[in-house]
């Protein structure tokens, strides 16, 4: 009697063992519809081109470059106004300690007093100057719109380092969810199997070794779930610093088709038109002006005046009384001199800077070429490893329920199978990335 219980007891712990071992077969398919299921109601991650119309709007990057083009046009604003008359009105009162008068005789044989200074004097003046000629400010407001325009061309700039930025959070984001929802199925894989190790070796068909090693895989499988979330909630963090927007939601799949990029010149002057480059040149242009600017110091002013005064302590004279005339002043400092020579040296480093940034910007295009089609070959080679990791995990599975294969292989091929879809996704969103970044590299902008 207690040998056919035994029987019926290795009977049915077999056939449990073969539909548990049956279910991940069709693993891919199960795994979809729970994930579908379960992200529902759940809203989707927006895609990347909201992300980096968010971040040219609110990166802190771009925020402060459109801050200082601002400054820089309010100064050119005010480089103009050196130019505008100036009006300027001034008045005084003065107690003095005695009055001073004297007696004028007249024709008709009596005196007038005239006041010299009054014990209440008051006095008042209008005055209007005008620039005739100014070298140097004129000098200096062309310095100023370059300046205005080399911080207008930085803030196209500061927006392609926010989508450069940006770009790489979101990559991120996805790739580590689906390293998460993979891990995490990869899991209740490891947990059934540990829950048939556990009933064999209640049987008697299985060793403590079995089961110790089938737990340190669901240990194993759930620490890379671990390390999964921590990487999304990293890069969910700095999606919002970058764009400010809730960066939570169902990732998209990522899918390429592989496409060629078309080859890059290197001698084409198109990537002039790149922010950087733009941006490089302009301040060239406004270094250029400022040691211009400097030497202009040299060159004499014209300026002319016109004013009235208003007084009780006219005198002999009337009030009020007004005056026109010109000035011409001519300035020799040895500052000025040692000034322009800053600039000039100042006006060399900038145009070194833009022939740095046109190479630089020439060479990003091309690097950026080349690991587009690495990683095109990266993420072919790891779909194929995946799909033959799938492949080997059908046999070890088949294999073990056979007979024929131990639990280690079963857990080897499994472990190798969690490591290839890791691999898939996380070359995929490096792929996505870097056709990202060679989008910015040629044209300034991610192609949406």
């Amino acid at each position: 009697m207690a040998a056919r219980s035994r029987i019926a007891l290795m009977l049915g712990l077999l056939l449990s063992l073969h539909s548990t071992m049956a279910a991940p077969r069709a693993e891919a398919n199960d795994a979809a519809r729970r994930d579908a299921g379960a992200q529902g109601g759940a809203r989707s991650l927006p895609p990347l081109a909201t992300f980096l119309q968010a971040g040219r709007a609110q990166g802190l990057g771009v925020r402060e470059a459109r801050a200082i083009a601002s400054q820089r046009d309010l100064e050119e604003e005010g480089a103009w106004l050196d130019l505008v008359p100036s009006l300027s009105a001034t008045g005084s009162y003065r107690r003095n300690e005695v009055e001073s008068a004297i007696s004028i005789p007249d024709a008709s044989g009596t005196t007038r007093e005239v006041v010299i200074t009054p014990l209440d004097q008051l006095d008042a003046e209008i005055r209007i100057d005008a620039t005739l000629l100014d070298v140097p400010t004129l000098v200096r407001i062309g310095t100023a719109a370059a300046r205005a325009r080399a911080a207008e061309r930085s803030v196209a700039s500061a927006a392609v380092e926010s989508d450069r930025a940006v770009a790489l959070a979101y990559f991120d984001r996805v790739a580590a969810e689906g390293v998460e929802r993979a891990a995490d199925r990869a899991r209740e894989v490891a947990a059934r199997d540990r829950g048939v190790t556990e009933a064999r070796l209640q049987a008697g068909l299985a060793s403590d070794l079995d089961l110790a090693r089938a737990q340190a895989e669901v240990d194993r499988r759930g620490r890379t779930v671990v390390e999964a979330r921590q990487a999304r909630a990293s890069a969910e963090r700095r999606l919002r610093t970058l764009t400010r927007l809730d960066a939570t939601g169902r990732a998209p799949d990522l899918v390429d088709g592989g496409a060629i990029p078309p080859p890059i010149d290197s001698t084409v002057s198109a990537r002039a038109g790149l922010p950087a480059v733009a941006a490089a040149e302009a301040e060239a242009e406004a270094a250029a002006d400022a040691e211009t600017a400097a030497r202009s110091a040299f060159a004499p002013t014209v300026a002319a005046f016109a004013s009235e005064r208003f007084t009780n302590a006219a005198g002999f004279g009337q009030s009020p009384v007004w005056s026109v005339g010109v000035t011409a002043s001519w300035v020799l400092d040895p500052s000025t001199l040692a000034n322009a020579r800053v600039q000039a040296a100042a006006a060399e480093v900038a145009a070194v800077k833009k022939e740095r940034a046109d190479r630089d910007a020439s060479d990003t295009a091309l690097d950026a070429r080349e690991e587009v089609l690495a990683r095109i070959a990266e993420n072919a080679s790891a779909l194929s490893s995946r799909e033959a990791a799938r492949r080997a995990v059908s046999t070890a599975r088949a294999r073990f329920e056979a007979g024929t294969a131990t639990q280690l292989d079963l857990l080897i091929a499994e472990r190798d199978a969690l490591q290839a879809e890791v691999d898939a996704i996380q070359s995929g969103a490096r792929l996505a990335l870097a056709r990202a970044l060679l989008d910015l590299a040629v044209r300034g902008e991610v192609a949406r």
